[in-house]
């Protein structure tokens, strides 16, 4: 065939019923790297070539059901190393809403298996994210909320399972952060906890900071997912727990990171405003 000459699509389809159940010159072989000058022609020679929806979806199909076993698995993890994905430190244009439909009607009915779930958590352990992208996802919150955004879990309802689970969950961290402090876990002192919460006093003082605060964080000016803290901790203050002058409205975010600084040994009372 002559360079630039475009096979027909019943000249492609007998190469390809030609090539099929035989192995390509490759195979077996570990090959160099490419240059990369040859990386640029390879580049330059597939701009503006257009792949149909059929070809997509034989390359889709092809793929359904490979299982590569760890060895192939850890070799393609290896050639990842050190490199930087095609989108790296690039802004990328947000995705269309007919793009999200696809992408989260692609996602129903995909389970995770429990190997899977633990392989996740455990990538996750000793991870923590920078305060800069913090400030940027909180940053963006703020603005997809300024912007009309609803939360998509508003009106949802958990059941009583996924509650359950929920609890169990933060039962546990609770108890694993005591014990890191070197504090005894009394379990009357939740219970006790869950009753003073949920009283009448409680609501009054909560609704009372929100209002002397003109509903906004006193921190960022953010007026969702509100909170209202105690200044002097809950757990060491209890005489000041109903105190209005105890309290102060904080977003989720703030409040989060009020007491994950305090945890660390980042934040005082007197340096409240330094970091906000």
């Amino acid at each position: 065939m002559r360079k630039g000459q475009k096979a027909s699509e019943e000249a492609r389809r007998k190469m390809s019923e030609a090539k099929k159940g035989k192995k390509t010159w490759s195979f077996g072989k570990k090959l160099p790297p490419l240059s990369e000058e040859r990386k640029k022609e390879i580049s330059k020679a597939l701009k503006g070539r257009i792949v149909t929806k059929e070809t997509r979806t034989k390359i889709s199909s092809a793929k359904k059901g490979w299982n590569p076993s760890e060895e192939t698995r850890k070799r393609m993890s290896e050639a990842k190393k050190d490199k930087k994905p095609w989108n790296f430190g690039k802004k990328l244009p947000s995705l269309s809403e007919e793009h999200k439909k696809k992408i989260s009607d692609g996602q129903i009915g995909k389970q995770v298996t429990e190997e899977t779930k633990r392989k996740i958590s455990e990538a996750q352990i000793g991870k923590s994210i920078p305060l800069e992208q913090r400030e940027k996802m909180r940053e963006a919150k703020k603005r997809f909320y300024d912007n009309g955004g609803v939360n998509p879990n508003k009106g949802k309802h958990l059941s009583d399972e996924v509650r359950r689970k929920i609890s169990d969950t933060n039962r546990e961290k609770f108890k694993k952060e005591m014990s890191l402090r070197g504090e005894p876990v009394d379990e009357s002192y939740s219970s006790e906890t869950k009753r003073l919460r949920t009283s009448v006093e409680y609501r009054i003082w909560r609704e009372g900071v929100f209002q002397r605060d003109g509903y906004a964080c006193i921190w960022c000016g953010h007026e969702h997912d509100l909170e209202a803290d105690h200044i002097q901790l809950w757990s060491t203050h209890p005489e000041l727990r109903f105190s209005i002058d105890n309290g102060r409205t904080l977003c989720r975010s703030c409040h989060q990171r009020r007491h994950r600084m305090e945890r660390t040994g980042i934040f005082t009372l007197n340096t409240k405003y330094e970091w906000a």
